[in-house]
């Protein structure tokens, strides 16, 4: 099935019979339900790893409301799901706090990335039952753009050619990473940090004066590297600097 056709057809109908006015207050209410079944669908496209996906995750409800999210691996899926088959599907942050909670050991990095798509798809599940918009339920419509950046634009040649093309094609700004070493060779931090900065000259030649480019450093660099990277492409004005080091660096 195509994933486009899949997140069109699940779960878009039916909203409109259950919601009923609130005798108190005269505003539509939806009606109780208890969410019935989590499917997980595999999606071959995703990379190998099992914490970032693009596998996608339904939940289900006795109302026939179907939120949809996405990541996760099946075995935390399942396990997440266990938790919360019969619940109601409104408290999503009891359900967050139980799902992270209710074992032995807290959530780490892999049970997040389930746990996320669950969260995604009772934020979508709620927003359908209430027949509004996600951006609705997380305080209001605030913007009516977003700017855009390619994070994998394919290769015209040169970093140079490819950074100008990207620009051409549309995108805002080009985005780049920590340079690899040659295959079969061990990272070196220090080596890199040089490598990264001659190919970030290169980058902001191909975009000209006024265009953008932003450097995701994937947290791989210690923070002394990380900071002489940072002071290297200053002058190149990139336009943001992500991941610099582990969020757990104190």
């Amino acid at each position: 099935m195509q994933r486009r056709f899949f997140l069109q057809s699940v779960g878009l109908g039916g909203a409109a019979a259950l919601v009923a006015p609130s005798k108190a207050t005269g505003i539509a209410a939806p009606a109780p339900m208890k969410i019935t079944r989590i499917r997980f669908y595999h999606n071959p496209s995703s990379p190998g790893h099992f914490n970032q996906s693009f596998h996608i995750v339904t939940v289900e409800t006795d109302q026939g409301i179907t939120g949809i999210g996405e990541g996760g691996s099946r075995d935390l899926i399942s396990q997440c799901a266990a938790m919360i088959i019969g619940e109601d599907p409104f408290r999503i942050d009891h359900l967050w706090q139980m799902m992270f909670r209710g074992y032995f050991y807290p959530a780490g990095r892999e049970k997040l990335d389930a746990l996320g798509a669950i969260d995604l798809a009772l934020w979508d599940l709620k927003g359908k039952a209430l027949g509004v918009p996600v951006y609705e339920l997380l305080g209001g419509f605030s913007r009516d753009h977003l700017e855009c950046y390619s994070t994998g634009f394919p290769s015209k040649g040169s970093l140079k050619e490819t950074a100008r093309a990207c620009l051409e094609a549309g995108f805002r700004a080009f985005r780049y990473a920590t340079a690899d070493p040659p295959a079969g060779q061990p990272f070196n931090s220090h080596q890199m940090v040089r490598k990264t900065y001659e190919d970030c000259v290169e980058i902001r030649d191909g975009v000209g004066k006024d265009g953008d480019w932003a450097l995701d450093y994937h947290t791989r660099l210690d923070f002394p590297d990380a900071v002489r990277l940072s002071t290297l492409i200053e002058p190149l004005e990139p336009y943001f600097a992500e991941d610099l080091i582990r969020s757990e660096n104190p």
